[in-house]
């Protein structure tokens, strides 16, 4: 479960990083076949994961990192045959 709650959370701030604002975990139950409640379980325990915390309890402390990548435009490549 720990791979897979990590993968979510991984997903889901590429797709906060990429300006994308969505239903996460219903969009992820549609494209992955998973329940929906299964999907926001993987979601939140990644957020635990991804502060070193234990992954079944809440945690809060994750919006400040959530709130940076929310923030943070995702640079766009430079095309050098331009001129």
């Amino acid at each position: 479960m720990q791979a897979r709650a990590r993968a979510a959370f991984a997903l889901y701030l590429d797709i906060l990083r990429h300006g994308l604002t969505l239903d996460f975990p219903r969009w992820l139950s549609q494209h992955s076949g998973i329940p929906r409640t299964t999907c926001q379980r993987y979601l939140k325990s990644g957020r635990a994961l991804a502060t070193g915390s234990k992954a079944n309890r809440n945690q809060s402390g994750l919006l400040a990192e959530q709130r940076e990548r929310e923030q943070t435009p995702v640079v766009s490549p430079i095309n050098w045959d331009e001129e």
